[in-house]
């Protein structure tokens, strides 16, 4: 999938990150060998800021294994890509001389477990653990959601400054563009977020505007899908997105559709009665 999918940014000009699938539906399991299809919609133009297309796995026979509708993805800067490059660079590296309790194993030592576990034929459900099953089990019940939770209320001191970024550090002017910065520092673990600062250059991801949408969702008690991020990459454009006039707005406007609807369909002529 990773493959196919991978092949749309070559459809345009520039760099390209995934935004989002409307629907994946698993038709049969994977054969050994299985070939991606892909029809792009709309105008393969290459200047598009958004590629769109369907997707499928296929095997050797041309069945569909794996049916994809509607994945997304957008074009991002040069200087974003950049950007992103150096914060993975800077990302600080695990300490051979401190253990964690996601240590893994080396490849021929995976081989060898491997080869023990096809010689046993254990049952369906198997554990393969590095520690101690109790020492695991103490890690996690150390950090489940209410200790998660204090932990960032008070802050773990990993706040990074806010980069260079192309917009002016500006405060949040209401309730509700400070509950978003707020959100926006502790995903980005950034010591404070201007409202126009774009949420990419700050050194978003894909994978962190799934997390944004998921903590903004608990924190402001409203539905928000992930496109949204795209569409309101900064806090203030964000707040004009969630802002109550707004959905009032759209809500008014689908009530005059369904007025104009009504009112058409009883002026259609009503068939004769036989």
């Amino acid at each position: 999938l990773d493959a196919a999918a991978g092949a749309v940014q070559f459809l345009g000009e520039g760099n390209y990150l995934p935004l989002a699938y409307e629907s994946l539906v698993v038709r049969e399991p994977l054969p050994g060998r299985a070939f991606g299809w892909l029809r792009l919609r709309g105008d393969a133009t290459g200047a598009a800021d958004n590629l769109t297309c369907d997707l499928a796995v296929l095997d050797e026979e041309g069945r569909e294994r794996v049916t994809v509708r509607g994945f997304s993805m957008r074009r991002v800067s040069e200087e974003l890509v950049e950007q992103m490059r150096a914060q993975g660079a800077r990302q600080p590296q695990a300490s051979a001389a401190a253990p964690e309790v996601g240590d893994g194993i080396l490849p021929e030592e995976g081989v060898e477990v491997l080869m023990r576990i096809l010689d046993a034929a254990p049952g369906p459900q198997l554990v393969i653990t590095t520690r101690s099953l109790t020492a695991l089990e103490r890690h996690f019940d150390a950090n489940d959601r209410d200790a998660l939770a204090q932990r960032l209320a008070e802050g773990d001191g990993s706040d990074h400054q806010r980069p260079e970024v192309s917009s002016e550090y500006a405060e949040p002017e209401n309730d509700l563009e400070r509950r978003i910065a707020a959100t926006w520092r502790r995903v980005l673990g950034l010591d404070r977020v201007g409202v126009h600062d774009n949420f990419f250059e700050l050194g978003g991801t894909s994978l962190n505007a799934i997390q944004l949408v998921s903590e903004l969702k608990q924190e402001l008690d409203r539905e928000l899908s992930t496109v949204a991020v795209f569409e309101a990459p900064t806090v203030s454009a964000l707040a004009r997105y969630l802002a109550p006039e707004k959905q009032v707005k759209v809500t008014e406007a689908a009530k005059s559709r369904a007025q104009k609807r009504n009112k058409a369909l009883r002026r259609r002529p009503r068939p004769r009665q036989r």
